[in-house]
């Protein structure tokens, strides 16, 4: 027996032999033969003319190109395409109609004008965009390692945004390389704070010098100090990060509470590589320290200082201390730390005020290391930026420029303390968070069972890429809900004759191991009570036609990957990003 697969080989051959002749006979209909010598083929004979070569070519790619179509929607329907609405599963279609039901409008689809026109739109896949409105409700991508979620979830939402600030998380300065000349020509403002080796164009930012009250310090150490402190009953965690706090209200303002200045009277902004050398250097007998550090000290320093004098108990307990907050914040020893932090040339004023983009890099394999610098940077960029004069409504202002952030790597950057908090509370002030993470398990280390679980449910949209497993496949599959199927049975069998019985039984719209295989390009949403929807992503490198070629024509005919990028490249346009 022939396979289906072989007969597809022969079909597709005999496509192309068909579509040759059929290009030759109106080739060579339009161009006759102009030569004087009858059938003598000379230099002159039209089968090698320009026009012919032409034409034939524009009538192979038409002929072609149709019963290509024609060929690929019968083998559609006799694969079994419409399983995916039988299943409960909309296509991007199907969700247009499914808002209208409920009255409810989350996402403009390609079938709507406002898809085109709409800059502040996060684009989720090929034909969906969540509304700038519900995308401050937030978004969560799931996407394992390799599974294409920058190139198809991360640059085509660069591409598309506009009128907006952004914030992206970039560890490796790809995106960064990849969009700043295309964000430019947008009018935006490019910064990128990186910690990679030879960067250039990088931009200070200083944690200690963006802290305007005595609060705001209080909440930086607790965001240097989030992974240190294990809950309400630590003990430890918490005089580690009274020690932590007691340092930085010294080396943030003098005893009278002024800024730092030189001999020239020019302000000088200490940094917290600064912090963690005066630390080191302190002693450890507490008489001692109240004598050199904590006597003429800013007032809050003192303060704290005498809080953490009631709880520590001798030398070695202080040494103790000393070396967990070393530890915990050893990045601030980095020499890259220092060069990033010696000015804070960044404020997050300007991305209110301005369209700004803002990638943050780190080397990948030291995300750990960065990680207290990432949770208190983001942490402080949240509450300045919801905090501004432009989003008060108590000011009676809204004026100011919506915030997107996407958020790659997402568990990298360290537990950003009441990020679940957090979530709630900026929607109201124009602020879309978009996290990717590579599976919930992972999450779940960082915030723990419990904060993982809220952070998931304050995301309104839900999207999963193809590959994941084991806990996250199962979250998914129970969000798809369940559908009623009808299963008959047929016996046979003496004077009875035949008999049929119909029974009923709940079952998921979509198993785990669905979830899992689901096709290389799909990716399955899932958003507030919207029934569960599929839809292509959109390869920001590919081409409509490539794309069609790619998961649509090559794909029915199991072309090879090493031929598909051969042929691909023949209908290569011109890149989005150049």
């Amino acid at each position: 027996m022939v396979s289906n697969h072989k007969i597809k080989e022969i079909l597709f051959v005999v496509v192309l032999g068909v579509s040759g002749y059929l290009a030759y006979v109106i080739a060579k209909f339009f161009t006759p033969d102009t030569s004087s010598f009858g059938g003598i083929i000379t230099e002159h004979t039209s089968i090698f003319s320009p026009k012919f070569i032409t034409i034939f070519a524009i009538s192979i790619i038409l002929i072609a190109g149709i019963l290509f179509g024609l060929m690929f929607s019968i083998f559609k329907k006799l694969g079994g395409g419409a399983k995916q609405n039988e299943s409960g599963i909309l296509d991007y279609k199907g969700v247009e109609r499914e808002q209208r039901r409920i009255r409810k409008f989350f996402f403009l689809t390609k079938k709507t004008k406002k898809f085109h026109t709409e800059k502040n739109g996060l684009q989720i896949s090929k034909n969906v965009k969540i509304t700038s409105k519900n995308a401050n409700e937030h978004s969560i991508v799931v996407a394992p390692t390799g599974g294409g979620k920058t190139a198809t979830m991360v640059l085509p939402s660069l591409i598309a945004l506009d009128d907006a600030s952004i914030v992206v998380t970039d560890p490796k300065g790809e995106i960064y390389e990849k969009t700043k000349n295309m964000l430019k020509r947008k009018g935006y403002i490019c910064a990128h704070i990186s910690f990679l080796p030879r960067t250039k164009g990088n931009i200070g930012y200083n944690l200690l010098a963006m802290c305007k009250t005595d609060d705001e310090i209080r909440e930086l150490a607790a965001a240097l100090m989030s992974s240190a402190v294990e809950g309400q009953d630590d003990q430890w965690g918490k005089l580690a990060m009274t020690f932590v706090l007691m340092f930085l209200y010294r080396n943030w303002k003098d005893e009278n509470g002024n800024d730092f200045r030189d001999e020239n009277g020019k302000v000088v902004y200490r940094t917290l590589n600064d912090v963690i050398e005066e630390m080191t250097n302190s002693p450890m007998d507490k008489t001692d320290l109240e004598l050199d550090y904590f006597t003429e000290a800013y007032p809050a320093a003192v303060t704290a200082f005498k809080q953490f004098a009631k709880t520590a108990g001798a030398e070695s307990y202080i040494a103790s201390i000393l070396a967990t907050v070393q530890e915990k914040l050893a990045v601030f020893q980095a020499d890259i730390m220092a060069e990033v932090s010696e000015d804070r040339c960044f404020n997050p004023d300007w991305m209110r005020e301005n369209k700004v983009a803002l990638f943050i890099s780190y080397p990948p394999n030291r995300a750990e290391l960065f990680q207290p610098f990432l949770s208190a940077f983001y942490y402080q960029l949240f509450a300045k930026l919801q905090d501004h004069p432009s989003v008060d409504e108590s000011l009676g202002r809204n004026d100011g420029l919506q915030i997107h952030f996407i958020l790659d790597e997402f568990a990298n950057a360290g537990k950003i303390p009441a990020f679940n908090n957090l979530l709630t509370t900026i929607r109201s002030k124009k602020m879309a968070v978009q996290i990717f993470v590579q599976s919930l398990s992972q999450l779940q280390l960082v915030y723990g069972k419990t904060e993982s679980e809220v952070i998931f449910e304050n995301c309104k949209t839900k999207c999963v890429l193809p590959g994941t497993v084991k806990e996250t496949a199962k979250v998914f599959s129970d969000l798809t809900g369940e559908r009623m199927y009808q299963t008959n049975s047929y016996s046979f069998g003496g004077s009875s004759g035949t008999s049929q019985s119909v029974s009923e039984q709940m079952r998921k719209v979509m198993s785990p191991d669905d979830v899992r295989q689901m096709d290389t390009e799909k990716v399955l949403v899932i958003s507030d009570n919207l029934k569960p929807f599929m839809d292509d992503r959109e390869y920001y490198y590919l081409s409509n036609l490539q794309f069609w070629l790619a998961f649509r024509l090559f794909k029915v005919f199991r072309v090879s990957e090493k031929n598909t990028d051969k042929l691909l490249k023949y209908f290569e346009g011109k890149k989005k990003l150049v």
